[in-house]
């Protein structure tokens, strides 16, 4: 006898509550809260035509309905926020993005979440728990884990999709990505922030909040650059001009110690100043680098004498 649709949500729920039980809970409730039909939401989660006749794997089948529950309720509306302008590639050939009363939506909505794509329902029961336990973050965390991100492998010109992004291989930045945006993927991809944050918090986060989001963290002086601990947010910005602050002019991403940086979109040089990337300067700008010829040329470039500050990631205020 075939599973109802209430069933089949059921069964998805508690497979979900046994991968992580937080993560099921915020489900159940966010259910209640808009008082949605679960024998709707079972029905949205069948899989009939997804594989050929006669493919049987019971554990991946439940993962994969488990990945697409969350999908449904963290990468679509309400929770993913439209409001706010997500730099980055525009998925249209003109170069302009798509919006929605008149607001700018962000080009990761424009996905389809109604049927797996192929990369995602080949993979096996573990690869797609790995997929949903991005839901959630990591709570041992650590500096380190964000160093080892920011000065891993990169892979430029190409944009993440929030779909099938997971916290193991490359990071992923499309031309040009905007160094806060960066910073944001790296605290995802070391656990600090979970994909929830991302398509909710995420989209905000823009030169003006970034000191808001990220927090101030303390001020260093340009003479102790190089001391700014491994796997610290650092943030170059503007200084005081006039009465204005001038934070929104800015330069952010990761320490990897003993004064070497990790960025994407990092300025290579102003009025003779120049930054030697190491490693790097691809279409998306990722460069790994010295921080104190970084330094230099923000100074350059900003108003007002420049202000470092170094951010300890486990110190952002809002993360989950």
């Amino acid at each position: 006898m075939a599973r109802t649709d209430l069933e089949r949500y059921n069964e998805t729920y508690e497979y979900l509550r046994s991968v992580n039980t937080v993560l099921a809970q915020d489900v159940d409730q966010m259910v209640a809260a808009n008082a949605m039909d679960k024998g709707a939401l079972g029905g949205a989660l069948s899989l009939k035509g997804i594989w050929k006749k006669g493919h049987v794997n019971r554990g991946q089948h439940k993962a994969l309905r488990a990945l697409m529950l969350c999908q449904t309720f963290y990468l679509q509306p309400p929770w993913a926020r439209q409001e706010e302008f997500i730099r980055g590639d525009s998925p249209n050939p003109d170069g302009s993005f798509p919006t929605v009363g008149g607001q700018y939506k962000p080009y990761y909505l424009e996905w389809k979440l109604d049927v797996p794509t192929a990369s995602i329902r080949n993979k096996s029961e573990s690869a797609i728990k790995e997929l949903i336990s991005c839901y959630a973050t990591i709570p041992t965390a650590t500096p380190g884990d964000l160093a080892d991100i920011a000065g891993g492998k990169v892979i430029e010109g190409e944009s993440a999709d929030y779909r099938t992004l997971s916290r193991t291989g490359p990071s992923r930045f499309g031309n040009m990505c905007v160094c806060y945006d960066a910073v944001r993927l790296w605290l995802f991809k070391a656990g600090f922030v979970s994909m929830k944050w991302l398509t909710h918090e995420g989209p905000s986060l823009i030169a003006r909040t970034a000191n808001q989001m990220l927090g101030e963290g303390v001020v260093v002086p340009p003479e102790k650059l190089e001391s700014i601990p491994r796997g610290w947010v650092f943030n170059f910005h503007g200084g005081d001009v006039q009465g204005r602050s001038n934070k929104d002019v800015c330069h952010w991403g990761v320490s990897l110690g003993h004064g070497i940086g990790a960025a994407t979109n990092t300025s290579d040089g102003e009025k003779g100043k120049t930054v030697v990337f190491k490693r790097g300067a691809g279409p998306a700008r990722f460069g790994v680098f010295e921080l104190r010829e970084s330094y230099d040329v923000c100074n350059l470039k900003y108003p007002g004498t420049a202000v470092i500050r170094q951010i300890d990631p486990r110190t952002i205020p809002n993360l989950y």
